[in-house]
This record gives structure tokens, sequence and C-alpha cells, in this order.
């Protein structure tokens, strides 16, 4: 394990089959293992792998290496030198040597060796002999000792350019940056996630028009489009020839290509039966002047040049292992992978920072209102309020003329909301502008807002009075009736937002003052009018009518809920037959019919209101002008207070009665919305006959001098988030129906000084 290091790039198989490399981050000699990290996917992953493992498919890592060739020198004569090759004692051998006294030379015979395995193969040569005063025999040696050299050479080359290959991929890293180029010719970045170094195979991924795609390319087309990766920084391959003679005179001939590896010839000198010497040459020599290669080197004495036979010669080819990449390139390579370490966890680092400010942030958050559940939401909404500028309605604002006028009021949080802990979702920061905050929860639960913003000619907040409603609501119709005009004023809701408050005043318990409502106020206006020098002396008469529409029925609030027939009569005008007209001479009066009506009323209990209206009580004040004889009609003012609308959703739980009510009551508003509809398209036809609301309020749609206001009333709470965007688009179709829309650049315009301060202010 000691060849192990921190940052080395290993193979390792997977538990589904696969081979691919990873990056060694810590190593366990206690439990023979080690751990390792790679990027697949868009993450960073882990195993631990055992060593045994790492020894399968990591062969290149832990071989066994040989030792270097040393270098032979001799002082005026020429040497061989042996292989610094470990021999085992099945390939190993002993020479042996004679001196012939003859000739005073001494000469070393070499009986063939047995290889026993494919590092060594004997090549047998015809005898020849040498003498070094002959130019011919020293070319034939020289020849046939090129030929050797260039077949070890081509073995070696094989085995050179797979190295080289092996090399070439350890310089990939999972998580690196590499240029592609695809089909259509276009070239551009991707990520490596995989390398299969068996197959020589490269898988990248890359992230294009909204998508992650990957493929497989070779190695070659990586090198082909990353020149600047690959450069070469391993071994050279040249190395320098020294010949016989050069040797001797201690110079040096150009250099010749060759392998990295040795090539080792050893050539036996003999004369008929007497040995006369050996002598060994080594060529592609890394280093001369090692000491230890010294200490091998065999001095063999001098050579008598002038009569030299020889026997057999034989040229033994050993295969030298692959020496590894040079120290710089590995050195650059492991600083790429403790790079991409030393990111990740700075990146790690980053976000656990970032995790902890949203924690304190969140802390902080919760401390503003302990035990809220909706704390998130209203966080945001009060950042986003933060922003705005509140410029609310006052009673000193000029009032508008419209035959369509569209109001919305904002009721404030009940005692059970405020106990239940409910979040204002509809802000309102100036006259005629509602913001709805819809809270929103992503696919993995993260929480926001989608501000909604409507328009409209009035919008009143939750410190606004019934007085202020009414003088830019139903105030400016009063005048209407008063020029033979039909006006109508009405309330629409969800249950529960505030519609009976409004139009008949404020309820406390069981009693009820109907001082303080639209009725009222209505009634007081009427009877100011009646009495101003403009109209006093067209000698009108006012009269007051209460009565309740419950589902297809219609009943008389003033005659003991008498039920009641609504036809038309042969002028196509709408009777209304049995009801009761009382004639009121004074405000008190009004108050009376108001408050016996009101007892009379049909009420029912929802899951949204417990005392909920289950009718749409219409309070009409009449007035009536004598001619011929007969009190013909002057004018007229409805004041309705419809019933609350709602959701399928929230009457799922109530009895079929209910249902029904729920039903009946959607219809008739849908039909009351068809009508408006027509009525500011001004068409020919309205479909006053879908109900019997829309169909007892004909005049005031057909009528020539008729004037409608709606009261749209919505609840602040988070709860009631979908009932008020159903009241809000309903009012809003109202509106635009009316014909009275802004221009879209003016709209933009006022949208964007919303969210200026304003010195001034």
């Amino acid at each position: 394990m000691e060849k192990l290091t921190e940052g080395m790039q290993v193979e390792i198989i997977r538990s589904d089959g696969r081979v691919h490399g990873a990056i060694i981050c810590q190593i366990n000699h206690k439990t023979s293992s080690v751990s390792v990290e790679w990027f697949e996917k868009g993450e960073t992953k882990g195993k631990e792998v055992d060593f045994n493992a790492l020894v399968k498919y990591n062969p290149l890592i832990f071989r066994t290496k040989t030792d270097p060739p040393e270098v032979p020198v001799a002082n005026g004569d020429i040497t061989k030198v042996a292989t610094a090759k470990k021999q085992t004692s099945s390939n190993s051998f002993e020479p042996k040597t004679k001196t012939n006294k003859r000739n005073g030379n001494v000469g070393l015979s070499l009986q063939e060796p047995t290889p026993k395995n494919n590092r060594q193969k004997s090549f047998p040569v015809a005898p020849i002999k040498i003498n070094f005063h002959d130019p011919e025999h020293f070319e034939q040696k020289e020849t046939r000792t090129s030929k050797v050299e260039q077949n070890a050479v081509s073995k070696d080359t094989g085995k050179a350019q797979q190295t080289s290959k092996i090399q070439d991929i350890d310089k990939l890293v999972v998580g690196m940056n590499v240029n592609i180029k695809r089909s259509d010719g276009r070239i551009h970045g991707a990520l490596v996630t995989q390398i299969a170094r068996l197959t020589g195979m490269i898988s990248v991924e890359w992230f294009e028009r909204g998508e992650t795609k990957g493929k497989d390319i070779e190695l070659a087309a990586i090198i082909k489009n990353n020149p600047e990766l690959f450069t070469s920084s391993g071994l050279h391959t040249s190395r320098s020839r020294q010949s016989i003679s050069s040797l001797n005179h201690g110079q040096t001939q150009p250099p010749t290509t060759a392998s990295s590896s040795a090539i080792n010839t050893t050539v036996a000198f003999a004369d008929n039966d007497k040995t006369i010497g050996e002598r060994r040459r080594t060529h592609a020599i890394p280093n001369v002047n090692n000491k230890s290669d010294k200490k091998e080197v065999a001095m063999l004495g001098d050579i008598d040049e002038n009569n030299i036979s020889s026997e057999p010669v034989h040229f033994t080819d050993e295969n030298q292992p692959n020496i590894p990449a040079s120290s710089a390139a590995q050195a650059s390579r492991r600083s790429k992978l403790l790079t991409n370490i030393e990111d990740m966890e700075r990146n790690r680092e980053q976000r656990r920072v970032q995790q902890d400010v949203a924690r304190k942030q969140r802390e902080l958050q919760m401390q503003i209102d302990p035990g809220n559940p909706h704390w998130e939401f209203l966080s945001m909404i009060r950042d986003y309020q933060s922003q705005l500028v509140y410029r609310p309605l006052r009673i000193t604002d000029s009032v508008l003329d419209n035959r369509i006028c569209v109001c919305v009021r904002k009721r404030p949080l009940s005692k059970k909301e405020l106990t239940g802990k409910e979040v204002e979702v509809v802000t309102i920061p100036n006259k005629d502008r509602v913001i709805v905050h819809q809270p929103q929860t992503k696919v993995d639960l993260t929480k926001y807002l989608v501000n909604q913003q409507f328009k409209f000619d009035y919008t009143f907040n939750e410190n606004s009075s019934n007085e202020l409603v009414y003088k830019f609501s139903a105030q400016p119709l009063v005048r209407t009736i008063f020029q033979r005009g039909f006006a109508t004023c009405f309330a629409y809701g969800q249950t529960g937002s505030g519609k009976t408050h409004t139009m008949g005043g404020i309820i406390e318990g069981k009693h009820l003052d109907c001082s303080a409502g639209i009725y009222a106020m209505t009634a007081n206006d009427v009877f100011a009018l009646l009495h101003s020098p403009e109209y006093k002396n067209e000698c009108l008469m006012v009269a007051c009518s209460f009565f309740e529409i419950y589902g297809a029925m219609v009943f008389d609030l003033l005659n003991k809920k008498a039920k009641l027939r609504v036809l038309e009569d042969a002028k196509r005008v709408v009777q209304v037959v049995g009801l009761k007209e009382l004639k009121v001479n004074s405000v008190e009066d009004v108050l009376k019919i108001i408050k016996l009506g009101s007892n009379q009323r049909t009420a029912g209990q929802t899951s949204a209101n417990s005392n909920s209206s289950r009718s749409h009580a219409v309070f009409q004040i009449i007035l009536r002008k004598r001619e011929k004889n007969e009190d013909a009609l002057y004018g007229k003012f409805s004041l309705i207070d419809l019933a609350g609308n709602e959701r399928g959703a929230d009457t799922i739980s109530s009895d079929r009665q209910t249902r029904l009510e729920g039903a009946e009551i959607n219809k008739s508003l849908l039909a009351l919305k068809e009508c408006i509809r027509a009525m500011g398209r001004d068409e020919q036809h309205i479909p006053f006959r879908g109900s019997k609301l829309t169909l007892i309020l004909r005049d005031s749609f057909v009528g020539k001098y008729a004037k409608t206001c709606m009261i749209a009333m919505i609840s602040p709470g988070i709860s009631c988030v979908e009932n008020t965007m159903n009241t809000l688009r309903y009012a809003d179709r109202v509106k635009e129906l009316g014909g009275e829309r802004d221009d879209p650049e003016e709209q933009q315009v006022e949208d964007d000084e919303n969210f200026l301060w304003s010195d001034d202010e």
C-alpha cells in the first residue's frame, strides 16, 4: 500500500460491473482498504474499496519493476556490460573463461542459456571474423548489430505506444472540462463523467436547451480536440549511440531512434578450439556515471587486434519494463486532482455558511410572530409591503360619474381569525388598487408568493367606515331616481365578508343598528332631496318595499313572508304580484321597515358563517308622482344584499338543502353578471329572464337612465384567498365590460409608482 498516495487516480469496479476511475481520498492501513471519490451525474460519490480489488484492476501501479541498466566504461579498450536485470536461478548461467597463452589474449566463451520466459530470445548468427584494422569487418559487425537493434526497436515501439495511450488517458480526470466535436461539426465544452481505461472510451455530459446530454468518445478524438491537455512530458524517444571507436576516444555519435528499454548485445569471440575473450556492449545507457553500475563492469584484459577469430555470435533481446511518466507530469496531474478536491471542499463550506445564514434568518422571522404556522408567508408579505407607498381613499377625494361603478371593500380580521393566527393576504395601497398575495408551494415544498394586482373605481381598506363607502358608491345614484331613472346598488362577496354589515348596518349580537347602513343613509339623502327647493314642488311621494328571493321563490318581508309571484303584464313591465309597499314620510319610518324586514330574512349556518344569509334581500325606495288620478312610477332605487357565494369545496360537508341553496345562489349571481355584461356593451338583448333576481331588476338594466354600482366584499385571511380571488375576478370582469379600462401604458406607469417612495409624504 506504500505505492498509493492521496489524490492518486485508480480504477474501481462498481456493484453493477462498471469499471471507472476514482480519486483516492484516504488510505486505511489498519483495514487494508482505500476510500475513493468520483464525480457522477452532477454530484460527488464515494465508497471504500478493498486493497486486493485495487491490485486486481490497477496492474500498472502494482507491477514489479526491474533495476535500471548499468553503464560500462573502459580505459582505452572495448568492453561489454551485463544487463542490469535480476536473474533467477532458472535462467542464470556462469560464463567460462580461458587464457590463450600463445598470444596473451583473454577470451570469454558463452554457452547459450535456455530461456525460461518471454523476456529473452536468442538469434544464432553465422560465425564471423572481426579485424579492427580491416574496415570491412567492422562494417559487417555494425550492420548485423543495427538489424538486431531495429527488430528490438520495432517490438518496443508497440509497447511504447500502448504505454503512451495509458499515459494520455491518465491525464484525464472525472469532472474535467474538455472540448468535443459533434456530428454536425460544432465544437463545445463538456464534462468528463466516466473513463473506461480498458476500452479507451471517455463518457462526457453537457447541458443543452434545458436538458443534460451525453455520449461516449474515443480517446483519439479527445486528444485531437484538446491538444493542450496532452503536451509531451514523458520519456524521450531518442537515445545516443556509442560506437566502439567513440568509446575508446571518448567521443559520441549522432543519436538514433530507439525504444525506452535498453538493448543489450553479447558478442563472443573464439579462435578454433580456444576462447580468447568476452566483451559486452550496451546501447541506450541512461547514465554512465552511476557508481553502482561501475562496480559490475568487467575489465577483461587486452585484446590482440591482429589475430582474432570468432565463434557464433548470440544477440540477446531483453525487454525492460516501461519507465513511468516523468515526475513533473505526475505532479501536474496530481495537482489537478487535488485542486478539484479543494474546490469541492470550498463549495461545501460555502453551502454550509449559506445554510447557516438562512437558518438564522428563519429563526429571527419566527421570533417576530412566534407560533404562527404561516410565518414564512407573513415574512414575505411584510417584505413586499415595505416597498409600497400607501395613499388610501379620503373623504375629500372627488367622485366619478360612471354608469357602472365597481368598488372593493376589505374587512378587518375577525376575533376568530386573530385567535387562529390568520395572515392577511390582501393589501390596498391606494384608492383604486388591490393586491392579493397568493401563497404557493413548489414541488420541492419551497414556498413563494404570487402577487396579483387588480384595479377598480374605488378600493376601501379595513379602516374605511360605512359613511366613506356610501359616499363613493350609492350616494351618486340617489339623484338618478329624481331624474326618472333606475338605480341599483348591490353587495357581492363570500359568506361572512361583510355584505349585511355594509348594506343593513352594524350587527352587535342580536341587535342591529340600522342607521349605520347604506339602506338608512340612502333614505336620509332621498328625503333631503325631496324637501330641497329643486324638487319640493314636484309633489313626489316615497314608498318602500322589502322582499327576499330564496331559491326560485319570492317572499314579502313586510307581509309575514307571504309568497309572491313575478309576472310580466301586457306592457311588458315586470310586476311583483302581491308585493306590499309602505308609504313613508321620514327617515324614522324607513328604519322601522328595515328592522322589520331584516328580522324576517332567511338565514342559515354554513361552514364559513354561523349566521349566513341564504337569500337575496331587495330593499326598494320608490318615488311616485300623482298623474291622471293614479300614482305613476317616477324613479326606483334598488338596494340588494346578495346571498353569500360559496365554492363547492366549502359546502361538501353540508346537507342536501344547503347545497341546493348554494346552487341557486350561484345561478342567480351568474345571471346577474351576464345582465351587467350586456348592459355595459349596450346590447339590444339583455338576458334578464335567467333568474328571478334579474327578472325583478329588469328596469335597472334596460332603462335609458339606469345606473349600477357593485360593492365587492372580500375577506383578508389566508384561508379565504381562493374565494377572494373569485370575487375579484367577478368584479374585474364587470369593470372590464363597463368599457372604461385605462390605457395599458398609463396603467403600467401607475403600477411602477406604487413601488416608489415619495419625499413629499
